[in-house]
């Protein structure tokens, strides 16, 4: 919630030639100023926008997918990745942040490019996936870079089988160099500054990353907030170390390699989550097979090509990572999973196919049985074993091979649907005709606070919306307050005319809510407040900018 907020606030603030703002995304921020342009005069801009930009990312996701798919046409049918978008919960989920989902879109458009050079070996297709991954490094820089070393790392080593070695290493080059220059010179004469990063983003992520490997440390609490503490404790602060990762992790290197398991793990179980639960585990099942597949047809170049779009993904386990980054890769695992499962299909009358699946599956139930795991896991793979013997009974059965592998991959999607337990509403939904609360408190900052008024809050999404200067009261960014003077003095020094109270700021700090709620009456009065009283935004006592 709070990263998308960013990049829709980012891209406002460029639309107003503020180019201070655009965040750790450029891209991103780009593709929210088109989003804002055609509706900077709504005062709901900010919803509209979102909704905007998430339409144009659903298609630009569906459209790099269906290209990708194409060019897998000799290994399995387009319409099985189609399918596979269509019965998976991840479109839906990547697309709330944007430069995710941005990011995700353009790689996409790379690795189609990349595809019909190792294809064609045309250098235009280079070329193109060159430029393609250097808007993919305005979208995200740590992805991004890896992508980039990948496709000249890659290109040297096509350029060395053919012999045009210094040809294939300019081409992954130069149209990568002319993006990401063009930004750079673009940001000096806007800002004045040659950076593409705000100084400390990387070490802030580094820190989250302890909270998230140990957040069942930190019952009730945002463990991603509490994690930096201990991470302070453990490697020093920013301050000490200048910002560097490595100088943090080399003052402890043994809590550092700890929690690197503890990561990896939970990011296992959180991408089986994220790609649908017990239907996750069916993808990743398909997609070892179609690695399987690549390598006895020795294609061994393609399979190099996915696992290395995918390098990525290490990032997330040496730094930090929330559930939705592991979707990024989302079509690497379905092309490979499209593959599998053409392969499964017309593999019916090998006798070791079947014995695999049917003993990996009995594996699979006994291990869920006996570490307890949820009802759901130990049916997917329960309706999945028994529908492959209904596939392969039914190949076996059938009269013609081409419309018997129909019927079975048909058949398969069902049981995917089955898994998933998806359940199609024929209501569209809609806005309801009662305003929330949030809106409330929104409309009654725009009218009573000036833009860019400086307001203290827990999420930053509320007040940008609103067109607030956000002052974060994340505990992490805050110095430690007992009394109503302490809050006095934080507010004034950061020039805060107002705090907007909600029931983040309560489940996450109860401590620094009942500190602003004793305040109350002293240095602070209530402003406003919502119908279910949920929100409140609380001003400095006759504070002159309110006009209420």
């Amino acid at each position: 919630m709070w990263d998308e907020s960013g990049y829709i606030y980012g891209g406002k603030e460029l639309a107003s030639g503020n180019f201070e703002n655009i965040g750790r995304s450029p891209l991103a921020a780009s593709f929210y100023a088109l989003t804002y342009i055609p509706v900077q005069g709504s005062p709901d801009w900010f919803v509209y926008s979102c909704t905007l930009g998430r339409l144009a990312l659903f298609g630009l996701l569906w459209l790099g997918s269906y290209l990708v798919a194409k060019r897998l046409a000799e290994y399995s049918s387009p319409l099985i990745i189609i399918g596979f978008l269509l019965i998976s919960p991840v479109l839906t989920s990547i697309i709330t942040i944007g430069s995710r989902a941005l990011f995700a879109a353009i790689s996409s458009f790379a690795l189609w490019q990349f595809i019909s050079f190792y294809r064609e070996k045309a250098i235009k297709h280079l070329c193109l996936a060159s430029f393609f991954v250097g808007l993919a490094i305005l979208a995200r820089i740590g992805e991004g870079t890896f992508l980039f070393l990948f496709l000249v790392g890659f290109s040297i080593l096509l350029g060395i089988n053919a012999r045009h070695t210094t040809v294939y290493l300019l081409s992954s080059i130069l149209p990568f160099a002319v993006i990401f220059g063009a930004y750079l010179l673009l940001n000096f004469l806007g800002t004045g500054k040659f950076e593409i990063a705000k100084p400390g983003f990387l070490y802030t992520a580094f820190e989250q990353g302890q909270g998230v490997a140990y957040q069942d440390n930190y019952p009730g609490r945002d463990f991603m907030v509490e994690g930096m503490f201990d991470a302070r404790r453990l490697f020093g602060t920013r301050e000490q170390h200048n910002n560097s990762v490595i100088a943090a992790v080399r003052q402890n290197p043994l809590a550092y390699f700890e929690r690197i398991p503890r990561l990896a793990k939970m990011a296992r179980w959180n991408a089986v989550d994220m790609y649908g639960g017990s239907l996750g585990i069916v993808f990743f099942l398909l997609a070892v097979r179609g690695a399987i597949e690549l390598i006895q047809k020795k294609q061994i170049i393609l399979l190099g090509i996915f696992l290395g779009w995918s390098s990525y993904l290490i990032l997330y386990i040496l730094i930090v990572f929330q559930p939705e980054h592991l979707l990024s890769s989302f079509l690497v695992v379905f092309s490979l999973a499209s593959i599998g499962l053409t392969s499964v299909v017309a593999a019916f009358d090998k006798k070791w196919e079947r014995a695999i699946w049917t003993m990996a599956l009995l594996g699979l139930i006994a291990y869920g049985m006996a570490r307890a795991q949820p009802p759901h896991f130990l049916f997917g793979a329960l309706i999945l074993l028994l529908g492959l013997w209904v596939v392969w009974i039914n190949m076996r059965n059938s009269p013609n091979r081409e419309a018997g592998a129909a019927v079975s991959v048909v058949l398969i999607f069902c049981l995917m649907l089955i898994i998933n337990g998806r359940v199609f509403s024929p209501r569209i939904p809609h806005r309801p005709e009662i305003m929330s609360s949030e809106e409330s408190a929104v409309l009654f900052m725009r009218k009573h606070l000036q833009p860019k008024t400086e307001v203290a809050g827990y999420g930053a999404r509320d007040l940008m919306a609103a067109d607030m200067t956000c002052v974060t009261m994340v505990r992490s960014n805050i110095p430690d307050m007992v009394s109503d003077q302490d809050l006095r003095e934080w507010m004034t020094k950061n020039k805060v005319k107002a705090i907007y109270l909600d029931g983040n700021l309560k489940s996450a700090q109860p401590e620094t809510w009942t500190l602003v709620e004793r305040s109350i009456g002293k240095s602070l009065e209530v402003a406003f407040t919502s119908d279910d009283g949920n929100i409140r935004l609380l001003t400095f006592t006759r504070d002159p900018k309110l006009n209420s």
